[in-house]
């Protein structure tokens, strides 16, 4: 008879994500809710009261969430952004659950009774190089978000929206005449310094018009700094804002700071948080391969001006993350109870002797069963400071993508009767450490360790556990 594997009594929790981005949050509407509350997090929650309820002058400030892949940032913003959003008796029920974000009720209640915030959600930018491409995305984002949040009862300005027309209609690099031609604009007027007269007398229709064509060819209107300010403080007032504000999510910005040597407008718009109620919140996956190319200094003086929270991945987290996921499959409860008490019984007698090891695990052992303890209080610190985009510790817990690696490749090939019955560390090198893709994210030194390895495994290949 066939000893029975793993993956026969266990499975990954359905409803566990593998990757946690703004797609995961609208399939899962209780997302937000299984968010494991670290210390990163409690940072947050304090800056996002001394921030968001001016509770300073200087406090008064954007903020800055910047760590390695997998760390769990956009998660995060995800929970923040669902702070921000839910209504007010759902946030007060939760903080006053929560163990560790209770002591943050008051004051982060007080920053949500002057009315709802308008939540802007954006993600990634690509292609964006300069202040001005910032400035034009930012624009339509906010006002993607006004229609989501107001529906028909929008408003998106008249100031600032004559000034971003006028500024267009003299832009030498659109060709307005071939405008004119191809659009409904030259259905109302017969050249384009009609066009440019009526919009220079303010005539609302025209400069609607040519508003509408702009926006659709991507062009913006809001291009500089100026005029962006002056649209934000216009749209503010004009849709009720002023005592609550904007908190404008902007996830996946890393490409901007590798790509872009234009960082001032994106300082003075971050610190326009000072005058007028516009909060941004960068997320930005840091790591030395374009850090050291731009200088630390260079960077820490970017990221001095926001309140500035870096997340790893805390053993606590780890410890609930595996627990959480690993999942016994329907009726399989006694069966899996029985199967596992001798790996358990067998292991238990060496807990005390493992160096590193926390009472945390000890306790969850049956919950972690077959993650061997090491494993475990490994994972954490593997993943935090050897992850890359697509080998995460998330990942490492739903990776289909290889059969023999990963969790999944565990359960499927032991089981509770094999000699391998526990998923040891040796798991975590195979699905980290063997791509040569992966080796630009990693510290300089992993390389070296690896290629040692690789060049030296010949001398233990014949003995598998040295091996």
């Amino acid at each position: 008879m066939a000893m029975k594997k793993y993956n026969e009594y266990l499975q990954v929790n359905p409803s566990f994500e593998s990757v946690v981005d703004i797609a995961a949050d609208s399939r899962n509407k209780n997302l937000w809710r299984e968010y494991i509350v670290g210390d990163d997090m409690e940072k947050l929650m304090d800056f996002l009261c001394q921030t968001l309820g001016y509770e300073t002058p200087d406090a008064r400030r954007s903020l800055w969430v910047h760590g390695s892949y997998g760390t769990g940032k956009s998660y995060a913003a995800i929970f923040v952004k669902h702070l921000l959003e839910e209504k007010k008796d759902t946030i007060d029920t939760f903080l006053q659950n929560n163990q560790r974000l209770s002591k943050y009720r008051n004051r982060f209640l007080n920053c949500r009774k002057n009315g709802d915030y308008l939540v802007i959600w954006k993600t990634g930018c690509t292609g964006i190089r300069t202040g001005d491409q910032l400035l034009v995305e930012a624009e339509f984002a906010i006002r993607e978000a006004l229609v989501q949040k107001f529906g028909d009862r929008a408003d998106f300005g008249v100031a600032s929206l004559q000034d971003g027309v006028k500024a267009q209609l003299h832009n030498r690099n659109i060709n307005w005449e071939h405008v004119l031609d191809s659009t409904i604009l030259g259905e109302d007027y017969g050249d384009v310094e009609e066009l440019i007269a009526s919009v220079e007398c303010g005539d609302l229709k025209a400069t609607k018009a040519v508003a509408e064509v702009i926006r659709a060819n991507h062009w913006g209107l809001i291009n500089n700094v100026e005029t962006f300010k002056k649209w934000v403080e216009e749209i503010i007032v004009a849709n009720h804002l002023e005592k609550s504000g904007i908190f404008f999510i902007w996830d996946e910005f890393t490409d901007y700071l590798r790509h872009s040597d234009d960082q001032v407008v994106m300082q003075q718009i971050s610190e326009f948080c000072k005058e007028q109620p516009l909060f941004m919140c960068f997320i930005v996956h840091k790591d030395s391969s374009w850090v050291d190319v731009m200088g630390n200094a260079t960077y820490q003086q970017i990221t001095h001006r926001f309140h500035e929270v870096e997340f790893h991945v805390s053993a606590d987290a780890a410890y609930d993350l595996i627990a959480g996921s690993i999942s016994i499959r329907n009726g399989m409860d006694e069966y899996w109870k029985e199967a596992r008490k001798d790996p358990v019984h067998n292991i238990k007698k060496f807990l005390p002797d493992i160096a590193g090891l926390d009472d945390k695990i000890s306790e969850k052992i049956n919950e972690l069963c077959p993650m061997h303890p090491m494993t475990v209080r490994l994972l954490s610190s593997v993943a935090e400071n050897f992850a890359a985009a697509q080998r995460t510790m998330f990942r490492f817990m739903k990776d289909s993508s290889n059969e023999t690696q990963g969790f999944l490749g565990y359960i499927t090939k032991y089981g509770p009767q094999d000699q391998a019955c526990w998923l040891t560390p040796d798991w975590l090198w195979d699905y980290f450490f063997t791509r040569e893709s992966d080796f630009h994210d990693k510290e300089t030194k992993a390389p070296e360790y690896i290629r040692h390895y690789e060049e030296n495994r010949y001398l233990v290949e014949n003995d598998e556990n040295a091996h």
